[in-house]
């Protein structure tokens, strides 16, 4: 039996759900190019599931992976484009999870612009969609922005970690909604407090605290 939370079916999950986020007949047009890129990452794994670069317990086996994720990358990255709330929901939740278990970390160029990470295409994209006065949007950018810098290792590193603490104490002051306000502050100490430590113990990567 195939590991639930192994890297192909945590992608293909999150993928599909995302496919099925892009399915509005209304605004056809507007996802058309996130649901093309989604159908084709969809293409990319074997019919039957292979399993194959899945470690056991759910756990990332090396860097491969993080490769792998790099490569499904894009319609997740369009998605955020879109400011469309559902769908970029979608996008933030299939990312969270990825992250969450260790297969995305972004350290790897983004295949579409390999001069850049793909953990500062990440946070970029998942930043601007601070304009979208959405309250679950709001809550899945606070949690993939904590996430992926409280991870271990994290590549989150200079102006892509001083975006993200910018973004949380931003929704901190500027949202309306208490539960995000709170949840916020707690991803801001949270991330400091990381930040902290990783400055004492010298591992703060090799941007950390030359930007801004």
């Amino acid at each position: 039996m195939e590991d639930p939370k192994s890297f192909e079916t945590l992608s293909k999950a999150a993928l599909n759900k995302l496919l099925k986020a892009t399915s509005d007949k209304k605004k056809a047009k507007e996802l058309e190019t996130v649901r093309e890129a989604t159908e084709t990452c969809l293409k990319s794994f074997p019919e039957n599931g292979s399993g194959e670069g899945a470690a056991a317990n759910g756990a990332a086996a090396d860097g491969d992976d993080d490769q792998k994720a790099a490569e499904i990358f894009l319609p997740f990255k369009l998605a955020f484009d879109t400011k469309n709330p559902r769908v970029v929901e979608e996008a933030m939740e299939g990312l969270h999870e990825l992250i969450a278990h260790g297969y995305l970390k972004g350290n790897c160029p983004f295949p579409s612009d390999p001069k850049r990470k793909v953990v500062d295409v990440m946070v970029e994209g998942v930043c601007a969609c601070g304009c979208i006065n959405d309250e679950q949007v709001q809550m899945h950018i606070i949690r993939i922005l904590q996430t992926a810098v409280v991870s271990e290792p994290s590549f989150v590193h200079g102006s892509s970690l001083l975006h993200s603490v910018r973004t949380c104490l931003t929704i901190h002051l500027g949202s309306s909604i208490p539960a995000n306000k709170t949840a916020a502050k707690a991803a801001l100490s949270r991330i400091i407090n990381i930040m902290m430590k990783r400055m004492e113990g010298g591992d703060v990567g090799e941007e950390g605290g030359a930007e801004g």
